[in-house]
């Protein structure tokens, strides 16, 4: 809704105008009429308008000397000057006060209907701007909730939304994830257009975990609004891919001051009730799925067993057996992992030679990389199998830290192609966790991140040698399809945005 002032100091003209911006539109609302600029400026002061439509000649104060001291409140509010035949000199100076619309008595419905319809587009693309930036301010820090009513003020309830595209990331810019990136804001954005009404305002935002986005929906008051279908309509149109989605939707949510919090809710409850190698919606007012117990299984003792006792045979049989009894327990991520990590730690506790340090993180990177059960069991039955031959090492160390300088070499040569840790892994005949760890062990850094750091120091001296290359261009060299994700990845590698590194370039310079 666009509030309007109107300013005139005769009574007809005033009804006049009034009528021809009701005419408008229904989404106008007039929230104050004022015979002169003293009077206007009280009712500036109580209802913060959008419009404000000012007569310039009026006794007590004059439109000129009222929109001198509207411009001293700082606030946001667009002008519509009316004069007559006769008053140019006086438009001429409403200008220079940066008033840029103006109409000659008596007012045209067409021509206001022009005006309108210019200011009302910019005002609701601005408030759109300010909200997108003050919900991310709401969901990083503590801001006090009276800041954001100017922007706010017509909604009533809100619904956060959480997307996870494949497993839990266990920690921020994790670019190794093989699901980075997989629903971007631009698309949320189109597939919410046509199951949305007008009137409520949806934006999404990136988080710092890569596989992750967050969305806001904000309803105003007389606005029906099924946050339950609509999130299904979302999640079927996601679900389309090939790796499995998880969407959770939060309680309504009344007050502004809560959005921070109910997003830190949302994260907890993704990293309890993701379900691994399935597809899920959970609502944030639903019963988390619990496991009471920590005994092992019969399964887990039988692996075990097996396992002292070296039958490797018996060991890939109940493997197989642990696999499909969690995939019809239909077992959370968080579940899966703790159990591996039971098996894995008493299978390194009974080798003298192996440390549980070397290998706590390992569980974790096989579930990531690896969606869905199928592809699970067959990581596992490669990395359980090591343990039989008494080795972690595919090969000797002078083998894998050949292959660990190969793949450097090959990051170098191809980091404007697309490619993911799967991609590499295949290449060079290596398990993508056991790739990883090894890479990470001779180079300090993993390979996807290397791959990064490559692509961003290639970006920043193409910005060195040439400052008049577009953003677009140089994300499309190192590698990068979408100049959003690009800069998202700048910044979180530099600190700065790219628009700012070249700025301190040019800075240097002069």
């Amino acid at each position: 809704m666009i509030k309007v002032l109107i300013v005139e100091d005769k009574p007809p003209i005033l009804w006049s105008i009034k009528q021809k911006v009701q005419n408008f539109s229904s989404d106008i609302l007039i929230t104050g009429e004022a015979f002169n600029g003293i009077e206007a400026l009280e009712s500036i002061k109580e209802n913060q308008p959008d419009i404000i439509i000012t007569d310039i000649r009026m006794p007590i104060m004059d439109g000129l000397e009222m929109i001198t001291e509207v411009l001293k409140m700082d606030i946001n509010v667009k002008f519509i000057i009316i004069s007559g035949h006769d008053e140019f000199e006086y438009a001429r100076q409403a200008m220079k006060l940066g008033v840029n619309e103006y109409l000659l008595k008596p007012v045209d419905q067409n021509e206001l209907d022009k005006i309108l319809h210019k200011l009302t587009s910019d005002i609701y693309r601005q408030k759109n701007t300010n909200r997108q930036k003050l919900i991310y301010d709401m969901l990083n820090k503590d801001i006090p909730s009276k800041i954001f009513s100017y922007y706010f003020n017509v909604y009533n309830r809100y619904y956060l939304v959480l997307f996870c595209g494949g497993s839990y990331s266990h920690y921020p810019l994790n670019y190794s994830h093989p699901h980075n990136f997989f629903v971007s804001e631009e698309d949320l954005q189109h597939l919410t257009k046509g199951i949305l009404h007008p009137s409520i305002f949806f934006w999404p935002i990136a988080t710092s975990k890569l596989n992750e986005m967050i969305g806001i929906f904000c309803v105003p008051e007389n606005i029906s609004f099924d946050p339950q279908k609509t999130v299904q309509l979302l999640f079927n149109e996601l679900d389309k891919q090939d790796f499995p989605i998880t969407v959770l939707l939060s309680k309504t949510i009344t007050k502004l001051e809560d959005i921070s919090k109910t997003a830190s809710s949302l994260s907890k409850s993704l990293r309890k009730n993701t379900l691994f190698g399935y597809s899920s919606i959970i609502l944030e007012e639903q019963a988390p799925t619990s496991f009471c117990t920590d005994k092992v299984t019969d399964i887990e003792h039988n692996l075990i067993l097996s396992y002292k006792k070296k039958d490797r045979t018996t060991f890939i049989d109940e493997l197989s057996k642990f696999i499909d009894s969690s995939s019809n327990l239909h077992y959370t991520q968080t579940r899966l992992e703790s159990r591996l990590k039971k098996i894995l730690g008493i299978m390194v506790d009974s080798s003298k030679d192996l440390h549980m340090d070397n290998y706590q993180l390992d569980i974790e990177e096989i579930v990531m990389f690896n969606d869905n059960y199928c592809k699970l069991h067959t990581n596992l039955d490669n990395y359980f199998n090591s343990f039989f031959e008494n080795q972690m090492k595919q090969s000797t160390n002078k083998a894998i830290h050949e292959i660990v300088e190969q793949i450097e070499t090959y990051i170098k040569k191809h980091y404007s192609e697309q490619i993911t840790i799967n991609d590499i892994s295949t290449m060079f005949s290596v398990d993508p966790c056991y790739l990883s760890k090894s890479f990470k062990q001779y180079k300090k850094i993993s390979p996807m991140n290397y791959l990064t750091q490559t692509r961003i120091d290639v970006a920043k001296d193409l910005m060195k040698k040439d400052p008049s290359m577009k953003l677009k261009e140089i994300a499309e060299i190192v590698g990068y399809s979408n100049q959003y994700y690009f800069s998202r990845i700048f910044k979180s590698v530099t600190n700065l945005s790219p628009s700012a590194f070249k700025d301190n370039l040019e800075q240097s310079v002069n």
